[in-house]
């Protein structure tokens, strides 16, 4: 093993001149600005925000439920007349405001101008996957079709899973197996899954078996809503806007007929 270096040792005498040098960079360095000039005063700042609304998989009500999809349905149409297609209709991003009077959508990273189909990068196989349309799923170019049909089945999982608060305030969900497959399954197994979910009878069952107690009041609006995205037990081939307006108007027939 060779030795290891030698170090040597600094004199006195040069260190002390180092330090005098730097000191004289320093006092150069503070004297070389304009005594006229004063410092610019720093004021430090903090802004405290607080939540503007509430999951609507945390609503009181029924009706808390269909006022959040009535205002996010709202909210992704006045989007898509201003140019933009949001493309991730999930649970986390349909919101109520506190008072349940009223509901907004959230989360814009996903979303593209339609214009430019290639202008946030993503791809077209695109959202959150337990609740994108089945055409989605198959890799069709994204269509404000595609998002109408997720509200269809956001709204689905929320009757299947959510059953109201506690005497606490907090809420009941349960877990279902059947429906725990879709977070695990592949998109194109999903879209047979969901494929063989529209077929009417297998709806039926499902709707009037597996809604939770909360949620039962909506049966009757869900078939409706099943009916318009799906007719014929299809899936939409043709883009139609108009079925905005269907959708809201069933969202407000099932409101005014909750007690």
């Amino acid at each position: 093993m060779p030795p290891p270096p030698l170090l040597r040792k600094r004199s006195s005498s040069s260190a002390q001149l180092e330090l005098q040098s730097s000191t004289k960079r320093s006092r150069t360095s503070f004297q070389s600005r304009e005594p006229e000039k004063p410092l610019h005063t720093r004021v430090h700042r903090r802004i405290i925000t607080q939540d503007a609304g509430r999951d609507v998989y945390e609503a009181k009500s029924l009706k808390g439920i269909i006022n959040g999809f009535l205002g996010a349905i709202h909210g992704h149409e006045s989007l898509l007349e201003a140019g933009i297609l949001h493309r991730d209709i999930s649970i986390g991003n349909i919101m109520l405001t506190k008072n349940e009077e009223d509901g907004f959508l959230i989360d814009l990273d996903l979303a593209i101008r339609i214009s430019n189909d290639h202008a946030s990068g993503a791809p077209s196989k695109t959202g959150t996957k337990v609740f994108m349309a089945i055409g989605a799923l198959y890799g069709e170019p994204h269509s404000f079709m595609h998002d109408l049909e997720s509200f269809f089945w956001v709204l689905f999982w929320v009757c299947i899973h959510y059953d109201g608060q506690n005497e606490n305030g907090e809420p009941n969900r349960r877990v279902v197996p059947q429906y725990e497959n879709w977070n695990y399954a592949s998109t194109g197994e999903l879209a047979k899954m969901k494929l063989g979910q529209i077929q009417e009878e297998a709806f039926d069952k499902d709707v009037d078996e597996s809604f939770t107690s909360f949620c039962r009041g909506l049966i009757p609006c869900m078939k409706e809503l099943y009916w318009a995205l799906f007719p014929r037990e299809k899936r939409w081939q043709l883009e139609d806007r108009s079925l905005y307006g269907q959708v809201k108007k069933i969202l407000r027939k099932a409101r005014e007929s909750i007690a």
